[in-house]
């Protein structure tokens, strides 16, 4: 299993920048290293899952959410690491469009195969056991349901 990519990415960053000895620099960089490789464990276990024949559980939410929020955090921490040139670069420097780019893509994570907020519904209903939202509109088609101005 491959760990620690982005983190390598924000070590190497850290040192170029000469923030590697700041606390909360190596804190953020710690922080991003062990969701990765988080990550990196409940892969096995869906390819695991996958292998032996069984559909995989809800570990492909877990899998999803954490991931968007790895993307969130590695990008916040590359900006707040690279100051200015994570906005702003020399076109010369392409490390900077690099890590403009992630800034950029990583809300994308959040939206991409299902919201934040919907595989939080699902690991709630499916790994904790709460009920679902309520909905008083579950057997209206959508074609008739009474939205924004139709009402």
């Amino acid at each position: 299993m491959r760990r620690g990519g982005g983190a390598q990415a924000l070590i190497k960053l850290a040192r170029e920048r000469n923030l590697d000895a700041d606390p909360e620099v190596r804190q953020g960089i710690a922080d991003i290293y062990i969701r990765q490789t988080i990550l990196g464990y409940i892969g096995m276990r869906i390819r695991d899952a996958l292998r032996s024949g069984r559909v995989p559980g809800p570990e492909g939410s877990i899998a999803k959410l954490s991931g968007s929020q790895l993307g969130w955090r590695s990008a916040e921490l590359g900006m707040a690491i690279a100051g200015p040139s994570s906005a702003a670069w020399d076109a010369d420097d392409a490390k900077g469009s690099r890590l403009a780019m992630a800034v950029v893509g990583a809300p994308a994570g959040s939206i991409a195969g299902g919201t934040d907020q919907i595989q939080r519904n699902i690991i709630g209903e499916r790994v904790l056991g709460l009920p679902k939202d309520p909905a008083i509109d579950r057997e209206v088609p959508f074609r008739e349901l009474k939205v924004g101005t139709q009402r």
